[in-house]
């Protein structure tokens, strides 16, 4: 590495990597230090750089209610902190483990069912959230705060975990039709 410029020196064999000693097809003839690269004197270049495995995310489970009476679909505000914080969703738990009972704030009771299962991928780990319906004749006094009923086709901003459940949602209200 030369002494004073080894910004350069290091943006020079990035560049270098870039154009000549490509994973798919490594042009050996033009690169400038073919004769010291181990990878050509081994005879397999195209084997290198060596990805790392990606590591498995885990998977983790949670519930979403949906809960519906007149056309209207409960919705709430996640919590400020944590992911998709902040943002109005379906009433769900906290993604750690399965559980089908409704939360106490959701105090109807009633013929609670399965209206599927919505899957999405996160950074860290992936989701499988189970989404339990229940249509009721009229809108239940929910102590949820900012708890909000919008109308069936108004649920469009949500996030996509939440889009996801509502289209399962959606399409239990059309077989139920």
């Amino acid at each position: 590495v030369p002494a004073g410029t080894a910004g350069d020196f290091a943006q020079g064999l990035m560049d270098l990597a870039r154009r000549v000693c490509t994973p798919r097809r490594p042009r050996c003839l033009a690169c400038p230090i073919a004769d010291a690269c181990a990878a050509r004197a081994a005879g397999n270049p195209e084997d290198y750089p060596v990805k790392a495995a990606k590591k498995a995310r885990p998977t983790r489970h949670g519930t979403a209610w949906w809960l519906e009476a007149q056309g209207r679909v409960l919705t709430v505000v996640r919590p400020a902190r944590g992911l998709l914080g902040g943002m109005r969703a379906l009433p769900s738990c906290g993604w750690l483990g399965p559980g089908a009972a409704p939360p106490p704030e959701l105090a109807p009771t009633g013929d609670w069912r399965p209206l599927g299962v919505a899957r999405h991928g996160f950074t860290h780990f992936e989701l499988e959230l189970a989404v339990m319906g229940l249509v009721l004749p009229e809108p239940p006094a929910i102590a949820l705060p900012d708890a909000q009923w919008l109308p069936r086709d108004g649920l469009s901003g949500l996030p996509t975990l939440f889009m996801k459940a509502v289209q399962l949602g959606l399409a239990a209200g059309k077989e139920a039709a």
